[in-house]
């Protein structure tokens, strides 16, 4: 036998000691088929994993060891459990998650409140400060206020309630970041030493405002307010129905001077055609052959009187209009000098 042979181990007799007591003193527990079919205790299976995961490690297998101390755990919630896969982790490499899993392995032989679990507190207690002496530790201080906080220090996703407490990472520098569900976000960077403690504080500031729309445009966007367009002064009700009764009454003159032109134009085009027909027909009857001259003279006065018509009612309606537009002006003169007077 070779003298690395026949080394004894300390955690190979906690291992055997662990085994034991899984053996001899936990309660009766359900029973669990192996795949030849033969009933076995949850205990037992447990035991079995356990004993595999010592065998594993010993042959360097820390992967596989690993997973064999997870399994027993999870069939019997043993804290030795958790202390050798701990060593595991350590193995592996992966201090920080050793360490995480040293804390909770004491924690949780503490709890059972049973002597025989006092020896792995000890000892997980030990090798996390041996591990606490080259690995660093963050203290994170995030102010503000948030209804979800989400966090990272390194490569590690922390809870909220992780936030004051100490933090296990490796030395050196340290990348912090925190963020929020409405997009607010910081992040800082540590030196941490190996062994000691860095202090990192966050500053998240207070919630954004959910206003969309305000006069001095979006809040929170940086984006310049929208000038609102010019826009036309409303045209009083007075000023529409004074342009409506001016436009009627000149319109109204318009047509009115029209009839009075057709009156005078037609009118002089059938006085013309009647003397006419007077000095060629004399005081008797006209010949019939003129009965075309004697009809377009007729039609000429006809349009004539039309004319006068016309021109009497176009010109009687535009003059009253006007007046009535007239006669509003004061009132709205007396309200401009009110509105924009000097004094």
């Amino acid at each position: 036998m070779s003298l690395q042979n026949a080394r004894v181990h300390p955690w190979r007799v906690a291992a055997v000691s662990v085994a034991t007591t899984l053996a001899l003193t936990s309660a009766p527990a359900a029973r669990a088929q192996d795949a030849s079919g033969q009933g076995r205790s949850t205990d037992d299976l447990a035991q079995e994993h356990f004993e595999r995961g010592v065998e594993l490690y010993d042959r360097s297998d820390y992967r596989g060891a690993l997973e064999s101390f997870r399994t027993s755990y999870g069939l019997y919630a043993s804290p030795n459990s958790l202390l050798f896969a701990a060593r595991a982790l350590r193995q592996l490499g992966r201090r920080t998650e050793a360490a995480d899993e040293f804390a909770r392995a004491a924690r949780e032989a503490r709890e059972r409140a049973e002597p025989r679990y006092e020896p792995s507190a000890r000892a997980a207690d030990a090798e996390r400060a041996a591990l606490l002496r080259v690995l660093g530790r963050v203290v994170l201080e995030v102010r503000g206020q948030w209804s979800r906080l989400h966090v990272r220090v390194g490569e590690r996703e922390l809870s909220a309630e992780a936030i004051g407490l100490p933090v296990v990472v490796e030395p050196g520098e340290v990348a912090i970041a925190a963020a929020t569900d409405d997009g607010r976000s910081a992040s800082r960077r540590a030196r941490v030493r190996p062994g000691a403690e860095a202090r990192v504080e966050i500053d998240l500031g207070a919630p954004r405002p959910r206003t969309t729309a305000a006069a001095g445009g979006r809040r929170g966007t940086g984006a310049p307010a929208a000038r609102p367009r010019p826009s036309r002064p409303a045209r009083p009700p007075g000023d529409e129905r004074s342009a409506a009764l001016s436009i009627a009454g000149w319109t109204s003159v318009a047509v009115g001077v029209t009839g009075w032109a057709g009156l005078i134009v037609f009118g002089l085009m059938a006085d013309s055609e009647f003397d006419d027909l007077q000095a060629r027909c004399g005081s008797g009857p006209c010949d019939p052959s003129l009965q075309g001259d004697v009809d377009r003279g007729r039609l000429y006065d006809t349009i004539a009187n039309i004319g006068l018509v016309v021109g009497a009612i176009g010109t009687a309606a535009g003059v009253t209009l006007l007046a009535i537009d007239v006669a509003s002006a004061p009132s709205k003169t007396s309200v401009g000098l009110r509105v924009t007077g000097a004094f």
